[in-house]
C-alpha cells in the first residue's frame, strides 16, 4: 500500500511543480502593473435652473405673395432674390402698349364730353336748350370720366410695386412669361424682426409663458448665440406629434438670420433643481453613449459608468442618470483607464 502511495505521489509531483510555478508567475505579472494615477472629485449637486433644449427653423415675421391685377406678358423684371426694397418701388413691369392706346382713347373722349358740357352750359344758361339735353351732356361727361378712370387702373395694373419695406425672398418671375391675376410673381419677407419656430410637446407647455427671455443658437451662423422673446405660444396641438407651435421673436436688423436657418431653443425656468454636474472634460464618449470613470468605494479601483445627459451649464454637464451623490468622479489621467483597473487617487 504505502508502494501504491509513494508511486502516485512521484507521478503527480511535475504537475505541482508546474502548477506552482504558474501561479507565482501570475502574482508577479500583477505585481508588476503599477495603479495608474488620477485626480477625483466627489459628485455635489448644485442648484441650477430647469431648461430645456428645443430644435427649431427661422421664419420670417411676416410673409407677402404679391401677384398682378391683370393679365398680360413680362417686359421687365427689376428685382432679385434676396434683394432689399422699400415701399413704393417698381419690381416688374407688363407690356402696356394696348393699355395705353386705350387710356389715351379714354382721355380723348372724357376732353370731348367737357367741351360738348361746357359749351351747352353757357346756351343751357340763356335759356335756349330744354333741361332733358343738359342732363344728356351731364351724362356723357361723367360716363367719360369714369372711362378714363377704368383706362388709368388697367394702365396702372401693369406694374407691380412693393407694397412696404421688405426683401425679396421669391422670385417666380422672367421677362416674357405670361402674368394673370392672383398667380404668385414675388414673395416678400419681412426680417428685421425674426422668429425662431418650435414645437414643445404638451407636457411642457404649461411651462411658457409670453414674454420669457430664451437663448437661440443658430449653427448656420457658427453657433452664434442670441437672445429671444417668446411672442406668441399656439393654443391648438398637432394632432399627431401633440406639439404646440411656438414662437420666439429675435431682433434681426443686421440681416444675419435668414428664414430656413435651423436653430435650437435653451427654455429655462425660473424655478431652481438639484441637479448633479461633473466638469464636461470629465465626460467621455463611446460607441454604447457617453461614460465617465468613477472609483469604487475603496478608492483603489476604477469603474466604467455609462450615464446619460442634460443641458450644459456654467458649472459643467448636468448628468440626469447615472451617477450617485457622494461618489469619486475620475477628471484628470483617465486616458489609460479601463474598466476595473487600479488606481491610486492623488
Amino acid at each position: 500500500m504505502m508502494k501504491f502511495i509513494g508511486e502516485i505521489t512521484v507521478a503527480l509531483l511535475p504537475a505541482l511543480l508546474l502548477f506552482t510555478g504558474c501561479r507565482q508567475e501570475t502574482q508577479e505579472v500583477k505585481k508588476s502593473i503599477s495603479p495608474i494615477t488620477v485626480d477625483v472629485q466627489t459628485v455635489n449637486t448644485i442648484n441650477t435652473a430647469s431648461s430645456r433644449n428645443y430644435t427649431g427653423i427661422i421664419v420670417e415675421s411676416q410673409s407677402i405673395s404679391l401677384s398682378f391685377l391683370t393679365t398680360g406678358n413680362v417686359a421687365q423684371v427689376l428685382v432679385s432674390e434676396g434683394q432689399r426694397v422699400k415701399k413704393g418701388q417698381l419690381l416688374a413691369v407688363l407690356h402696356s402698349e394696348n393699355a395705353q392706346s386705350i387710356l389715351d382713347a379714354a382721355r380723348a373722349k372724357e376732353a370731348q364730353a367737357t367741351d360738348a358740357y361746357n359749351r351747352f352750359t353757357t346756351v343751357y344758361k340763356s335759356g335756349s336748350l330744354p333741361s332733358v339735353k343738359m342732363v344728356e351732356m351731364e351724362t356723357n361727361l361723367q360716363q367719360a370720366r369714369s372711362s378714363r378712370q377704368i383706362a388709368e387702373k388697367a394702365f396702372n395694373d401693369c406694374t407691380l410695386s412693393a407694397p412696404s419695406d421688405g426683401v425679396i425672398g421669391k422670385r417666380m418671375l422672367e421677362p416674357g412669361m405670361n402674368a394673370a391675376p392672383e398667380v404668385p410673381v414675388f414673395t416678400l419677407v419681412k426680417i428685421d424682426n425674426v422668429y425662431a419656430k418650435i414645437s414643445v410637446p404638451e407636457r411642457e407647455i404649461s411651462n411658457i409663458d409670453d414674454g420669457q427671455r430664451v437663448s437661440v443658437t443658430i449653427g448656420a451662423l457658427n453657433d452664434t448665440v442670441v437672445s429671444g422673446t417668446i411672442k406668441e405660444k399656439g393654443v391648438i396641438a398637432d394632432p399627431l406629434s401633440r406639439t404646440y407651435t411656438v414662437k420666439i421673436s429675435i431682433i434681426n436688423r443686421d440681416g444675419r438670420c435668414r428664414p430656413g436657418m435651423a436653430c435650437s431653443a435653451l427654455i429655462s425656468s425660473p424655478d431652481s433643481v438639484l441637479s448633479i454636474v461633473i466638469p464636461q472634460y470629465a465626460l467621455l464618449k463611446g460607441s454604447d453613449g457617453p461614460f465617465c470613470f468613477v472609483t469604487d468605494s475603496t478608492k483603489t479601483l476604477a469603474l466604467k459608468r455609462p450615464v446619460k445627459i442634460g443641458t450644459l451649464t456654467a458649472q459643467g454637464v448636468i448628468i440626469t442618470e447615472g451617477l450617485r451623490y457622494g461618489e469619486s468622479v475620475v477628471v484628470s489621467g483617465f486616458q489609460k483607464l479601463s474598466d476595473s483597473v487600479a488606481v491610486v487617487c492623488r
